[in-house]
Order: C-alpha cells, then structure tokens, then sequence
C-alpha cells in the first residue's frame, strides 16, 4: 500500500517560464547558438554533396543549389525550435 493517500496529490498546473516563447528564445541567446551549429552541420554536409558532385561525370556544376541551401536552412530552423522548447521544458522542471 503506498504512504500517500489519494486525496493528498494535487492537480496544480506546474508553473512554468513567464515569458513567451519569442522572448525565451531571444532573450536567452538561443539564435546564436543555433546558427553556430547549423553553420557547422551545413559546411560538413556541403562538403559532402560537393565532393560526391566532383567525383561524378557531371562536375561541380551538377551540385543541386536547393539541397546545399537546405543543409544551411534546415538545422538552423530545427535547432532554433529544439533548443527554445528544451529550454523552456527545463525551467519548468527545474521551477518544481
């Protein structure tokens, strides 16, 4: 049986950052850090379609523009939701 009785568990909301989401990520260099690591995660990943379009028949000129601008693109934009989130979730639960 256990030490706590039903009665006594509270359903109060576990309070949580009292800023919004823009403020938690500006105001907490999240921006800075996202763009330094998906300027890292896009030069290793261009340095890989580039050298698989140097090796191939076609050349350099063969490199595909939209994928080498999503490599950049996409980390920076993931990393920079990912990061405020996991932020956000950690004042919450270290408020508690």
């Amino acid at each position: 049986m256990s030490d706590v009785d039903a009665g006594e568990c509270s359903k109060e909301p576990i309070p949580g950052p009292t800023e919004n989401f823009v403020a938690t990520a500006f105001l907490h260099g999240i921006p800075a850090r996202a763009m330094t690591i998906g300027l890292i995660i896009g030069t290793l990943n261009s340095a890989i379609i580039l050298s698989q379009a140097l090796l191939s028949t076609d050349g350099i000129g063969a490199a595909p523009t939209t994928l080498i601008a999503q490599v950049y693109a996409l980390p920076i934009l993931f990393g920079f939701l990912s990061q405020a989130v996991s932020y956000r979730r950690a004042v919450r639960i270290f408020a508690t």
